[in-house]
């Protein structure tokens, strides 16, 4: 049987110091990986808190924009004759609203408990659905208690329309 050679001490030394240096590598391969992971990850959030900041700059200049249409929509109203007793009138505006705004799908007109008066949807002034029991329109009702100003509530699923809309 052949045995292997013993080792002399100075062969064990050049191997302790061999697998020492192997071990050192390895820690300070480790450790720039951890310091490297931290600082891509550190970028990533700064990039994702940046891309978050244009983001909501974006929706708010989107929503007043929405803001001021409406306002305008609620002048024509106003200027129409018969104001919010002439529902035949309030109906072209609407659709004509609806029709220069290619991201709205539907303009409407409530009363205060959710029925619908008039639409974009429809000429037909007769039975329209009501969203009185719909949580967006309670928190409509609510806000405007509270504020007596225009809201834009809640994504919902349009009773009409079949399609997600703000209200």
């Amino acid at each position: 049987m052949n045995l292997p050679a013993p080792l002399s001490a100075a062969s064990r030394s050049i191997h302790s110091v061999a697998n020492l240096v192997i071990v050192l590598v390895l820690v300070l391969f480790g450790i720039y990986v951890v310091n490297t992971w931290q600082q891509v990850r550190a970028r990533e959030e700064q990039h994702m808190a940046s891309n978050l900041s244009l983001l909501k700059r974006t929706l708010d200049i989107f929503f007043l924009s929405k803001r001021a249409g409406l306002m305008s929509l609620i002048d024509a109203i106003e200027r129409s004759p018969g104001q919010l007793n002439n529902l035949a009138a309030i109906q072209p505006l609407l659709a004509a609203y609806k029709q220069h705004r290619p991201e709205i799908t539907l303009t409407f007109l409530t009363d205060m408990q959710g029925q619908f008066l008039a639409s974009s949807h429809t000429q037909v002034l007769q039975g329209l659905p009501t969203i009185g029991d719909q949580p967006s329109f309670q928190a409509f009702l609510q806000e405007y208690q509270d504020n007596h100003d225009l809201y834009i509530g809640r994504p919902q699923l349009g009773k009409l329309t079949g399609q997600w809309s703000f209200s």
